[in-house]
Protein backbone atom coordinates (compact mmCIF):
# COMPACT_ATOMS: atom_id res chain seq x y z
CA UNK A 1 0.00 0.00 0.00
CA UNK A 2 2.98 2.09 0.42
CA UNK A 3 4.29 2.08 -2.89
CA UNK A 4 4.54 5.27 -5.03
CA UNK A 5 2.79 5.09 -8.44
CA UNK A 6 1.07 7.58 -9.93
CA UNK A 7 -1.09 6.65 -13.36
CA UNK A 8 -3.15 10.03 -13.59
CA UNK A 9 -6.51 8.08 -14.10
CA UNK A 10 -8.49 10.79 -12.17
CA UNK A 11 -6.48 13.54 -14.20
CA UNK A 12 -7.11 11.99 -17.31
CA UNK A 13 -10.72 11.91 -16.64
CA UNK A 14 -10.96 15.54 -15.60
CA UNK A 15 -9.07 16.25 -19.05
CA UNK A 16 -11.60 13.89 -21.18
CA UNK A 17 -14.39 15.51 -19.56
CA UNK A 18 -13.59 19.19 -20.23
CA UNK A 19 -12.18 17.83 -23.91
CA UNK A 20 -16.24 17.32 -24.48
CA UNK A 21 -17.09 21.38 -24.25
CA UNK A 22 -13.69 23.07 -25.44
CA UNK A 23 -14.85 23.56 -28.81
CA UNK A 24 -18.69 25.30 -28.04
CA UNK A 25 -19.42 28.33 -30.13
CA UNK A 26 -21.93 30.84 -29.90
CA UNK A 27 -22.90 33.63 -32.67
CA UNK A 28 -23.01 37.51 -32.24
CA UNK A 29 -25.73 39.47 -34.06
CA UNK A 30 -26.01 42.77 -34.26
CA UNK A 31 -29.27 45.04 -34.05
CA UNK A 32 -30.36 43.44 -37.80
CA UNK A 33 -30.26 40.27 -36.94
CA UNK A 34 -27.67 39.50 -38.92
CA UNK A 35 -24.55 37.32 -37.24
CA UNK A 36 -21.62 39.50 -37.04
CA UNK A 37 -19.05 36.99 -34.93
CA UNK A 38 -18.59 33.49 -34.23
CA UNK A 39 -17.29 32.90 -30.73
CA UNK A 40 -15.43 29.88 -29.01
CA UNK A 41 -17.02 29.96 -25.62
CA UNK A 42 -14.08 29.15 -22.66
CA UNK A 43 -14.08 26.76 -20.06
CA UNK A 44 -11.90 26.45 -17.30
CA UNK A 45 -11.75 24.11 -14.22
CA UNK A 46 -12.41 25.76 -11.18
CA UNK A 47 -14.73 26.18 -8.18
CA UNK A 48 -18.30 27.75 -8.56
CA UNK A 49 -17.06 30.63 -5.83
CA UNK A 50 -14.28 31.44 -8.45
CA UNK A 51 -16.48 31.05 -11.42
CA UNK A 52 -19.98 33.15 -9.64
CA UNK A 53 -16.60 35.82 -9.21
CA UNK A 54 -15.39 36.01 -12.71
CA UNK A 55 -19.31 36.27 -13.37
CA UNK A 56 -19.96 39.24 -11.55
CA UNK A 57 -16.75 40.89 -12.46
CA UNK A 58 -16.91 40.56 -16.08
CA UNK A 59 -21.01 40.45 -16.88
CA UNK A 60 -20.56 44.03 -18.31
CA UNK A 61 -17.94 42.81 -20.73
CA UNK A 62 -17.02 40.60 -23.59
CA UNK A 63 -15.89 37.89 -21.68
CA UNK A 64 -19.31 36.62 -21.56
CA UNK A 65 -20.33 34.02 -22.30
CA UNK A 66 -17.76 31.25 -20.53
CA UNK A 67 -18.10 27.92 -18.69
CA UNK A 68 -16.23 26.44 -15.70
CA UNK A 69 -16.08 22.77 -14.44
CA UNK A 70 -15.74 21.39 -11.13
CA UNK A 71 -15.61 17.77 -9.07
CA UNK A 72 -18.68 17.73 -6.40
CA UNK A 73 -18.13 14.28 -5.32
CA UNK A 74 -15.93 11.07 -5.98
CA UNK A 75 -17.87 7.88 -5.03
CA UNK A 76 -16.84 4.19 -4.98
CA UNK A 77 -19.47 1.98 -7.20
CA UNK A 78 -19.50 -1.88 -6.21
CA UNK A 79 -22.01 -2.54 -8.89
CA UNK A 80 -19.61 -2.33 -11.14
CA UNK A 81 -16.56 -4.23 -9.16
CA UNK A 82 -15.33 -7.40 -11.42
CA UNK A 83 -13.95 -10.88 -9.48
CA UNK A 84 -10.58 -10.98 -8.56
CA UNK A 85 -9.27 -12.68 -11.76
CA UNK A 86 -10.40 -10.12 -13.64
CA UNK A 87 -7.11 -7.45 -14.27
CA UNK A 88 -5.56 -6.04 -16.66
CA UNK A 89 -2.66 -7.83 -18.00
CA UNK A 90 0.22 -5.59 -18.99
CA UNK A 91 3.30 -6.59 -20.80
CA UNK A 92 6.52 -4.36 -20.44
CA UNK A 93 9.22 -4.03 -23.02
CA UNK A 94 11.51 -5.83 -21.10
CA UNK A 95 8.92 -8.90 -21.49
CA UNK A 96 7.79 -8.82 -17.88
CA UNK A 97 4.14 -9.04 -16.91
CA UNK A 98 2.20 -7.12 -14.38
CA UNK A 99 -1.35 -7.44 -13.19
CA UNK A 100 -3.57 -4.65 -12.05
CA UNK A 101 -7.15 -4.14 -10.74
CA UNK A 102 -8.93 -0.80 -10.99
CA UNK A 103 -10.80 0.16 -8.68
CA UNK A 104 -14.95 1.39 -10.33
CA UNK A 105 -15.43 4.87 -8.84
CA UNK A 106 -18.55 7.49 -10.35
CA UNK A 107 -17.04 11.03 -10.24
CA UNK A 108 -19.62 13.72 -10.17
CA UNK A 109 -19.32 17.25 -12.14
CA UNK A 110 -20.70 20.26 -12.16
CA UNK A 111 -20.77 22.20 -15.60
CA UNK A 112 -21.60 25.67 -15.24
CA UNK A 113 -22.59 28.21 -17.85
CA UNK A 114 -23.16 32.22 -17.86
CA UNK A 115 -24.07 34.22 -20.59
CA UNK A 116 -25.63 37.86 -20.78
CA UNK A 117 -28.58 36.85 -23.71
CA UNK A 118 -30.75 33.87 -23.76
CA UNK A 119 -29.71 33.47 -27.15
CA UNK A 120 -26.26 32.89 -26.40
CA UNK A 121 -27.58 30.29 -23.63
CA UNK A 122 -29.62 28.56 -25.58
CA UNK A 123 -27.01 28.09 -28.35
CA UNK A 124 -24.96 26.42 -25.66
CA UNK A 125 -27.18 24.22 -24.83
CA UNK A 126 -28.14 23.01 -28.10
CA UNK A 127 -24.32 21.82 -28.61
CA UNK A 128 -24.75 19.72 -25.60
CA UNK A 129 -28.39 18.54 -24.39
CA UNK A 130 -28.97 16.17 -27.96
CA UNK A 131 -25.42 14.34 -27.50
CA UNK A 132 -26.15 13.13 -24.29
CA UNK A 133 -28.79 10.54 -25.23
CA UNK A 134 -28.07 9.87 -22.26
CA UNK A 135 -24.50 8.82 -22.19
CA UNK A 136 -21.31 10.07 -24.29
CA UNK A 137 -18.45 7.77 -24.35
CA UNK A 138 -15.08 9.49 -24.24
CA UNK A 139 -11.21 7.52 -24.37
CA UNK A 140 -8.45 7.70 -21.53
CA UNK A 141 -4.97 6.70 -22.66
CA UNK A 142 -3.27 5.03 -19.49
CA UNK A 143 0.58 5.36 -21.33
CA UNK A 144 1.73 3.65 -17.69
CA UNK A 145 -0.39 0.54 -18.29
CA UNK A 146 -0.03 0.34 -22.11
CA UNK A 147 -4.03 0.63 -22.27
CA UNK A 148 -7.01 2.41 -22.95
CA UNK A 149 -10.25 2.96 -21.11
CA UNK A 150 -13.74 3.96 -22.12
CA UNK A 151 -15.52 6.07 -19.91
CA UNK A 152 -19.18 6.83 -20.43
CA UNK A 153 -20.33 10.17 -19.26
CA UNK A 154 -23.87 10.65 -18.51
CA UNK A 155 -26.30 13.80 -18.45
CA UNK A 156 -28.00 13.77 -15.25
CA UNK A 157 -29.92 17.12 -14.79
CA UNK A 158 -30.19 20.92 -16.36
CA UNK A 159 -30.89 23.41 -13.50
CA UNK A 160 -31.45 27.26 -13.94
CA UNK A 161 -29.88 29.61 -11.37
CA UNK A 162 -31.66 33.29 -10.90
CA UNK A 163 -29.64 36.18 -9.46
CA UNK A 164 -32.14 37.95 -7.24
CA UNK A 165 -29.23 40.16 -5.26
CA UNK A 166 -28.84 42.59 -7.62
CA UNK A 167 -29.78 46.50 -8.16
CA UNK A 168 -32.04 47.68 -11.59
CA UNK A 169 -28.67 49.27 -12.62
CA UNK A 170 -26.59 46.11 -13.07
CA UNK A 171 -27.25 42.99 -16.09
CA UNK A 172 -28.42 40.13 -14.89
CA UNK A 173 -26.54 37.52 -15.83
CA UNK A 174 -27.80 33.88 -17.48
CA UNK A 175 -26.66 31.14 -15.25
CA UNK A 176 -27.20 27.43 -16.41
CA UNK A 177 -25.85 24.05 -14.21
CA UNK A 178 -25.19 20.66 -15.90
CA UNK A 179 -24.96 17.63 -13.99
CA UNK A 180 -22.83 14.90 -15.25
CA UNK A 181 -21.65 11.28 -14.22
CA UNK A 182 -18.27 10.02 -15.25
CA UNK A 183 -18.12 5.91 -14.95
CA UNK A 184 -14.34 6.09 -14.50
CA UNK A 185 -11.54 3.89 -12.52
CA UNK A 186 -8.56 4.40 -10.11
CA UNK A 187 -6.09 1.62 -10.94
CA UNK A 188 -4.14 -0.07 -7.84
CA UNK A 189 -0.38 -0.40 -8.77
CA UNK A 190 1.06 -3.34 -10.40
CA UNK A 191 1.32 -6.19 -9.67
CA UNK A 192 3.99 -9.59 -10.52
CA UNK A 193 1.93 -12.18 -12.86
CA UNK A 194 3.60 -15.07 -11.07
CA UNK A 195 4.56 -18.14 -13.90
CA UNK A 196 2.23 -21.68 -12.90
CA UNK A 197 4.83 -24.32 -13.33
CA UNK A 198 2.95 -27.03 -11.94
CA UNK A 199 -1.22 -27.98 -11.20
CA UNK A 200 -1.61 -31.04 -8.88
CA UNK A 201 -5.32 -32.18 -9.00
CA UNK A 202 -6.30 -35.09 -6.35
CA UNK A 203 -8.39 -37.49 -7.26
CA UNK A 204 -10.48 -39.13 -4.50
CA UNK A 205 -12.31 -43.35 -5.83
CA UNK A 206 -14.17 -43.00 -2.74
CA UNK A 207 -16.36 -40.89 -0.40
CA UNK A 208 -15.08 -42.58 2.60
CA UNK A 209 -11.12 -41.17 1.52
CA UNK A 210 -12.53 -37.75 0.98
CA UNK A 211 -14.17 -38.13 4.27
CA UNK A 212 -11.03 -38.76 6.08
CA UNK A 213 -8.50 -36.02 4.33
CA UNK A 214 -11.04 -33.34 5.03
CA UNK A 215 -9.80 -33.39 8.27
CA UNK A 216 -6.52 -34.45 7.80
CA UNK A 217 -4.48 -32.27 5.04
CA UNK A 218 -1.06 -33.64 5.20
CA UNK A 219 -2.65 -37.52 4.99
CA UNK A 220 -0.99 -38.75 2.03
CA UNK A 221 -2.47 -42.23 1.77
CA UNK A 222 -6.00 -43.20 3.06
CA UNK A 223 -6.97 -46.57 4.04
CA UNK A 224 -10.37 -47.93 2.59
CA UNK A 225 -9.82 -45.83 -0.22
CA UNK A 226 -7.25 -44.80 -2.94
CA UNK A 227 -6.73 -41.37 -4.19
CA UNK A 228 -4.23 -40.05 -7.33
CA UNK A 229 -2.26 -37.36 -7.51
CA UNK A 230 -2.23 -35.82 -11.43
CA UNK A 231 -0.24 -33.83 -12.10
CA UNK A 232 0.20 -30.74 -15.59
Amino acid sequence: MHQHYYYKTLRKTIIAFLDLFNKIKVAKYDNSGEVKDLVEVPIKFAPKQKFYHWVHSHKHEKRLPMMSAEITSIDYDPERKTGKFDNIIVKEDDGKEYYVTPAPYNVEFELKAASKYMVEMEQIASQILPFFDPLVYTTINIDELNDTWDIPIQLNSVSIDQESDISEEERRAILWTFSFTANTYISKPKGNVDLIKKVVQNVYTSEEAWDKVKNDTTTQEISGGKYDAVEY
